[in-house]
């Protein structure tokens, strides 16, 4: 789970009371108070030129163990400048990444063995760990895990959607949870990719909010169920 800060009702606005430089990490301000207790992110500037801070301590007038250019580039300062705990960018994509990840927790959840244990329980103990079986086809020692990896191509979208061809993808007995590739993460969030349930064997289709711009690398995770 990606780090989530405290805002401070309403905003308010200090000013920095020294000019600072784009190394300097003790930003002193006019009213402490204004910020919530660390860590947290702070802005300076109030136009697309800002830069947003994360701070990790406060003094009795200052910003101090600061990590610069969080967002925008890190940049000299004139005292003067407003600086205060607004709303970021980074705020919102964090929200939305956790809630994605406690979806798939929540879905891995769903999925419940013969002994009554979820698929997240058994991920978390450490027993679906070790060798993996072929991809896509029920593993010897089953009912377990096993994993279908498909690739995204840019031109496989239409009108918001493509569907993958796979032999393992089965309607009956199995469940799937989909994730994406590590590398593939940031593209497949910022896009609003989906999958639909497997309806029809040998297929699966995804759907996106905005047309990726590069081939994503997706992982289906299958999981043998009763009943």
């Amino acid at each position: 789970m990606k780090p989530m800060y405290y805002g401070i009702p309403f905003s308010p606005q200090a000013t920095l009371t020294d000019t600072i430089g784009a190394a300097d990490t003790i930003i002193k301000v006019s009213d402490v108070s204004a910020f919530p207790d660390a860590p947290n992110y702070a802005t300076i500037g109030t136009d697309e030129g800002g830069e947003t801070i994360l701070y990790t301590a406060k003094t009795a007038n200052a910003l101090s163990g600061c990590t610069r250019g969080v967002e925008g580039s890190a940049k000299s300062w004139n005292a003067g400048e407003l600086i205060g705990r607004n709303y970021t960018a980074a705020d919102h994509a964090a929200m939305i990444d956790n809630i994605k990840d406690a979806a798939k927790t929540a879905e891995a959840d769903g999925v419940t063995f013969d002994d009554g244990e979820t698929f997240q329980e058994k991920y978390n103990s450490g027993e679906l760990k070790g060798g993996r079986g072929d991809r896509g086809e029920q593993g010897p020692a089953g009912p377990g895990a096993n994993e279908i990896v498909v690739t995204l191509p840019v031109s496989g979208w239409s009108n918001g959607a493509q569907t993958m061809q796979n032999a393992g993808l089965v309607v009956s007995g199995y469940g799937y949870i989909i994730t994406p590739d590590p590398d593939s993460y940031g593209a497949y969030t910022s896009a609003v990719i989906y999958a639909d349930s497997v309806t029809t064997e040998g297929q699966i289709t995804f759907h996106c909010e905005e047309t990726p711009t590069e081939a994503l690398k997706v992982s289906i995770m299958k999981i043998k169920v009763e009943g």
